[in-house]
């Protein structure tokens, strides 16, 4: 509604400009109301409880014939090593999609993008052409690199870690097998 301010209004005009204020107002309040609702109580779930065990295995080990007590333990395998890239970070995983998921995983994906294709790449490029040469080690590139240039690299899942690449240059995820 549009108010034209060079009349006065009528009693009744202003109460409809004062009730239209006020609903707009709470239609807001409404919305902000149902969007902290929809973050807060959108945590992740707590873990089943493991199904217990039955006792067939305990009956099978006491059958079993006993193992040596000098036989090494097989070596833990290998981790694998991978490029870092877009989708590598612990966020924005698993908020589904829809009009407020769909954008926040989109955010987490892009401040990766920066941080992996652009800001450590930047920093690279820079130590490059300054030594004329890249870092020698991992603990060379993480101070030199990470941060002198106060880059901030996203948090990785429970088990992974960032490690450099010395023959190819670049920072890779480090995921066990």
């Amino acid at each position: 509604m549009r108010i034209d301010l060079r009349y006065p209004l009528s009693r009744r005009e202003r109460a409809r400009v004062r009730a239209s204020r006020w609903l707009g107002g709470a239609v807001g309040l409404a919305c902000l109301t149902l969007t902290v609702v929809l973050f807060v109580g959108c945590g992740p779930s707590k873990p089943a409880a493991p199904p217990p065990q039955t006792t067939a295995p305990a009956a099978e080990a006491a059958t079993a014939p006993p193992q040596p007590l000098s036989a090494p333990a097989p070596p833990p395998p290998e981790p694998v090593r991978e490029k870092a890239a877009v989708g590598a970070g612990a966020q924005g995983h698993g908020y589904g999609t829809g009009p407020i998921a769909t954008p926040l995983a989109t955010m987490y994906r892009i401040k990766e993008n920066l941080a992996y294709n652009i800001e450590v790449r930047h920093a690279l490029d820079l130590f490059k052409a300054t030594e004329d040469r890249l870092p020698k080690s991992h603990e060379e590139f993480m101070e030199r690199i990470i941060k002198e240039n106060h880059i901030k690299l996203p948090p990785l899942p429970e088990g992974e870690r960032y490690v450099y690449d010395v023959k190819q240059g670049e920072l890779m995820i480090e995921k066990p097998r």
